[in-house]
């Protein structure tokens, strides 16, 4: 055991000895060595722990450091009930905005239909692109106002109405 001791950088020691299994006498380091003890009662003498070239730890030490970490730990605990708050709320936000996306589909729709048809085609404005990306303001502008009024509206005919008026 002796040999092994000399040669290790760290021991861990877990037995349930009634006494010391490592002492002075056994241990003459001449390196740095780390030394847990994780028996009850300890098995490393706890005078090494003098020696400047040893760092002993026992159950105690590792129990305090653990203790030190749970309140670390839980004093971090108001810090992410905030964050995730902040995330369920923003969350809540989009989940309820997206109940408009089937009116702003159909909207979308309907103007795109009534565009096929020839109902708004123009001779000044007759290309699709710009018919698209009328339409595509168009239901950007009921969007919002859709998510600025939370009560229900009349958004094809004010859809209808500004596409009319945009693609004149």
């Amino acid at each position: 055991m002796e040999n092994e001791i000399t040669s290790a950088d760290i021991i861990i020691v877990a037995t349930n000895a009634e006494q010391p299994v490592i002492t002075a006498n056994n241990l003459k380091a001449t390196t740095q060595k780390i030394l847990i003890d994780l028996s009850i009662p300890h098995n490393i003498d706890p005078s090494l722990a003098q020696q400047d070239n040893i760092v002993l730890a026992n159950v105690d030490d590792l129990s305090k450091i653990n203790d030190q970490t749970l309140q670390k730990r839980k004093a971090e605990v108001p810090k992410a009930m905030n964050i995730i708050r902040k995330h369920m709320n923003e969350f809540a936000v989009w989940n309820h905005q997206r109940r408009h996306v089937p009116i702003l589909k159909a909207v979308k729709q309907k103007l795109h239909d009534m565009h096929s048809c020839g109902l708004f085609l123009t001779s000044r404005r007759a290309s699709e692109d710009i018919n698209t990306e009328a339409i595509q303001k168009v239901v950007n502008n009921v969007a919002v106002k859709m998510r600025n009024r939370h009560q229900p509206g009349c958004y094809y005919i004010e859809a209808i109405n500004d596409f009319m008026t945009s693609s004149h």
